[in-house]
């Protein structure tokens, strides 16, 4: 099946569903004892359309007033559906869908997710567990990546005036009073930059500390193929900051993702033995990054660049111990295992 075929057949499949469930039990020849569909006919779905939550080379998976429907792209059937009705014996009345990367797992939650449940549906097993909590970082890199976060925004800023420099804030504010900073992106004439400030007097030292060690970093690194990351410090009675490159290239964490979504288990360790290799530089050098988590690395090329160097001390540190750290990094999201 060639690839305008499947994008032909994923909008018809969405239209189907949408205008009736029995052209698509006369299309796909199912039969009633295979997948029951016989109470889509009663509903009103024109009110919502159903939505399209995952697609791959072999499978559709839908979403609407009828359930979850999983639609092989090959044989053009519905093979398998979790109806309305047992999402809502979960206590799952309009819940909120996302499937896993790989289309393994779905994860449903309740509107009011933050304090409401969230159970995992096995694709393979057909078995729904609770889990303690949604997995934020999941459902909202699928909101952010299908343009959809209005539809979940339960709060809007209208800003009226010139466009802002500021393109991105985040707030380090978790922590003693002497590490709180906020990382900003912003934009200007020469492009984006990013900065790290002092929220207060107290992270002064913290911020002319990490420049400091941006440097001893550079200059231990220097003659291999690792760059850090150049920062520039402002330091003065009002403000406190260090300003950093811009850096283009993609995350290793996301080279090592594709790596493991791709079965491909020699690459990703050809990747990792390189990220040992590559970080452990002069390791008799007494400064070292103790931070630095696969997402802290850009490659572009044959350069790899650490972006943030905030957890730098004036030690040797073996690195297996990093390697260690950062395979047991608590950012790591959890649907990848390593």
């Amino acid at each position: 099946m060639n690839k305008k075929r499947k994008i032909l057949l994923c909008a018809l499949a969405l239209i189907v569903l949408a205008l009736s469930a029995i052209l698509i039990l006369s299309k796909s020849n199912i039969t009633e004892s295979e997948i029951n569909l016989d109470d889509i006919d009663s509903m009103n779905i024109g009110a919502q359309m159903p939505d399209i939550i995952y697609g791959d080379d072999d499978k559709l998976i839908m979403k609407g007033t009828f359930g979850i429907i999983f639609f092989d792209l090959h044989t053009e059937r519905v093979y398998k559906r979790v109806p309305q009705s047992s999402l809502e014996k979960l206590g799952l009345h309009q819940p909120l869908v996302t499937v896993s990367e790989n289309g393994k797992n779905i994860y449903i939650a309740d509107p009011d997710y933050l304090g409401g449940s969230t159970f995992r549906y096995n694709v393979e097993s057909e078995a729904f567990s609770q889990v303690s909590e949604i997995d934020e970082k999941l459902v909202f890199d699928s909101i952010l990546e299908e343009k959809e976060f209005p539809l979940f925004s339960n709060s809007y800023l209208m800003v009226l005036g010139p466009k802002l420099d500021i393109n991105y804030v985040r707030y380090s504010n978790d922590r003693s009073p002497s590490y709180q900073i906020k990382t900003v992106e912003k934009s200007g004439d020469a492009g984006k930059v990013i900065e790290k400030h002092a929220l207060s007097k107290d992270s002064c030292e913290h911020i002319r500390r990490m420049h400091e060690m941006g440097l001893r970093l550079a200059a231990r690194y220097q003659g291999s193929t690792v760059e850090i990351n150049r920062s520039a410090l402002t330091d003065t009675e009002t403000e406190c900051y260090v300003s950093l490159e811009y850096v283009q290239g993609e995350t290793l964490e996301k080279l090592l993702d594709d790596c493991m979504l791709q079965g491909d288990v020699e690459g990703f360790n050809r990747l990792f033995d390189e990220y040992l290799e590559r970080i452990d530089y002069h390791n008799d050098v007494a400064v070292t990054d103790f931070d630095l988590a696969f997402s802290n690395i850009l490659v572009h090329g044959d350069i790899w660049t650490i972006i943030d160097y905030e957890w730098t001390y004036e030690k040797s540190i073996p690195v297996k111990e990093i390697a260690f750290r950062v395979l047991l990094h608590p950012g790591r999201r959890k649907t990848r295992k390593v």
